[in-house]
């Protein structure tokens, strides 16, 4: 049997995360959820695509001087 990837989730790391699902829902996107209290985590969606917005954890924001992201509190050196 061969196993095939039927779909690929990101995850963006965002510094607000109500303003980042404003910023998408201009383009179209739709909130689909959120979760922590106060929500710190959620997810955009378009048609069949999804994309997780985590707010100053886990998830990449392009090029930087930091080679990794782990998230807060994670020190793996």
């Amino acid at each position: 049997m061969e196993w095939v990837a039927r779909g690929l989730t990101p995850i963006l790391n965002v510094s607000d995360l109500q303003q980042s699902f404003a910023w998408f829902e201009r383009l179209g996107w739709k909130k689909k959820w959120e979760w922590g209290d106060p929500p710190d985590f959620g997810g955009v969606t378009s048609g069949d695509c999804q994309i997780f917005l985590c707010q100053g954890a886990q998830g990449g924001r392009g090029r930087s001087a930091v080679e990794r992201t782990f998230g807060r509190g994670v020190d793996l050196e």
